[in-house]
């Protein structure tokens, strides 16, 4: 990464972690003692990757290059221990016994598939055959929080600000403006004049997660898979 690409992304990375905290306050960090060990080990892994996320631009900012590359040798675990720890949760989603889940739960599955889906990919081409074309691997290190705006905008809607709208309504809500702040971000790279394949890649993406959110529960294989995932 370096300071032209995106030279206030640690701000907008130090706003979303504010306002994640501010979102799971009431189910979580309001009730830690009554939480699940699992739970803590994938916020603690979650918080380490947006921490990286928003030291990395700084230090490559600041032309500590030699910091960036040591500090990025630490994604090799938190990336992983991401990954797992988010897998544990989707299992302990889908066999949870609450109406929600009856409702919600292959749907969001879905959801969260994909989305930890592109997590890989875009971590395994950053740090491969990206790693040395900053443009496009600052870019693929960032699209990662894409991952997370879903859970923390849903949830500030939900506790703070639903407008009278239902749980479905404020779902629909988020997956569009997901998709809208993608296409802005589009849009911005077109007008300066190159477009890099990395947010249109993430915008496919999460439009599979708007279409499979609408209509996964109905297909008998994602079903299938679903129960079997549960099972494990």
């Amino acid at each position: 990464m370096n300071g032209s690409i995106y030279p206030r992304a640690h701000y907008y990375l130090l706003f979303l972690f504010a306002i994640a905290f501010i979102a799971f306050w009431p189910v979580y960090f309001a009730k830690l003692s009554e939480v699940r060990l699992n739970l803590h080990m994938h916020t603690l892994s979650a918080m380490a990757w947006m921490t990286l996320l928003i030291a990395q631009p700084i230090l490559a900012q600041k032309g500590r290059f030699d910091l960036h590359r040591k500090l990025g040798k630490v994604v090799y675990l938190v990336a992983p221990a991401f990954v797992f720890f988010n897998l544990l949760l989707f299992h302990d989603f889908l066999n949870g016994q609450n109406p929600f889940v009856q409702q919600f739960g292959l749907a969001i599955f879905f959801f969260d598939i994909v989305g930890l889906a592109y997590f890989c990919l875009a971590v395994i081409l950053a740090l491969t055959k990206y790693k040395r074309q900053r443009q496009i691997h600052a870019r693929l290190m960032l699209s990662t929080i894409v991952l997370m705006l879903f859970p923390v905008v849903a949830r500030v809607f939900l506790f703070y600000a639903d407008f009278g709208m239902s749980v479905e309504q404020i779902f629909q809500l988020t997956l569009f403006l997901i998709d809208a702040l993608l296409m802005l971000l589009i849009l911005l790279e077109w007008r300066k004049g190159k477009v890099y394949f990395v947010f249109p890649l993430v915008l496919a993406f999460t439009l599979i997660q708007h279409l499979g959110y609408n209509y996964a529960a109905s297909w008998q294989e994602w079903q299938a898979f679903a129960k079997w995932f549960a099972a494990l």
